[in-house]
This record gives structure tokens, sequence and C-alpha cells, in this order.
């Protein structure tokens, strides 16, 4: 239900996807190189990075809302990157945007947990690569690195040509559109 609001709100000298994609992904960059900043420190058996004591851990209610953010980012930038996708491909070339998305959803998964989780374990460095004194990377170098990623690819969005809107659509027109093709679809009302 969020996706009409960004269908119908954008800033036409940046195009209908740019002016979502855009902001939201370096509002994900700083949110990620904000949270690498203190998150070892509220992970058990992290060494906390900052200098001094460890600090008194914020609470669940903090981690979860700064994680919340995050996701909410990230549902913004997936939901302007398919309509992007769906206005930049011709109709015949547009199975490939779902192809190439679950291709890089599954090799960032395997990236983020299988290698992530597997690098920064003192068991299975100790285990199977002896030769390194410890984990080669920490949950929140991988979390600012992927940050500053982030951030620093949303410059090219820039160089990406965009289309001019096919139709011009208000934020009611696109509920109003959503709701007739739910209940002309009435598959969809029985879950």
């Amino acid at each position: 239900f969020w996706s009409p609001v960004i269908d119908g709100f954008y800033w036409s000298k940046l195009g209908r996807r740019r002016s979502w994609i855009l902001p939201v992904q370096i509002l994900i960059g700083l949110t990620m190189i904000y949270i690498s900043q203190w998150i070892d420190c509220y992970l058990p058996g992290e060494e906390c990075s900052t200098q001094g004591p460890r600090p008194e851990a914020p609470g669940i209610r903090f981690i979860t809302g700064w994680f919340f953010i995050l996701v909410l980012l990230s549902a913004t930038q997936d939901i302007a990157l398919d309509g992007w996708a769906l206005e930049l491909l011709p109709e015949t070339d547009r199975h490939l945007a779902s192809t190439a998305q679950t291709m890089g959803l599954t090799g960032g998964f395997f990236l983020s947990f299988t290698v992530l989780l597997s690098l920064s374990s003192r068991a299975f460095v100790r285990e199977w690569l002896p030769f390194l004194e410890g984990p080669p990377i920490t949950i929140s170098g991988y979390i600012g690195y992927a940050g500053i990623t982030a951030a620093i690819m949303s410059v090219f969005v820039l160089f990406v040509p965009e289309s001019p809107p096919t139709e011009e659509l208000e934020v009611m027109d696109v509920y109003r559109k959503l709701l007739s093709v739910i209940i002309s679809r009435k598959e969809l009302l029985v879950v």
C-alpha cells in the first residue's frame, strides 16, 4: 500500500523513479554507516570498537527501531526499482528483470549470511583458516562497508536515463486502480 505514494509523488527534474531511489539509497547508506558505529558493542561475544568500557545497551527497542527504518527504506527502494525496471525494459525482456533481481538477491544473501557469518566467526576461522590470527571481518565493518558502497553507488543512478512518465496519476487514482485490480481478480481476495 506504500507503492501508490511512490508512484504519485516525485520531483519531475529527477524523474518518477530517481526521485525516490537516489535519496532513499543515500539514506540506506547513511543508516548503515551509523549502525556500524555501535552494533558490535551490543552483540554478545564481539569486541566493542569504542574506546573505554562497553557502553550500556540501549535496549531492544532502539536497535529494532533502527533496523525497522533500514527495512522501510529498503522496501521503498525495492518498489521504485521494480517500477523502473518495468519502464526501462521492453515487454519482451521484462521476465529478465525478475531473473536478474532473484540472482542478485540470492548472491546478496549468500555474501551477507554465509560468507559474512563464516568469516566473522572465531570458531570457523580457527578451524578452517588457521593461518589467520582472527576473523578478517566484523559485523560492524561489513555493515559500514555496505553503507559506504550504497551511498557511493547512488551517484551512478544519476547517469541512467529515465523515460518521462507515460501517465500522470494522483495518489488516489493509483489506489483506485489498485482496488479495481483486486476486485476484478476475486481469487486475490481468497487467501
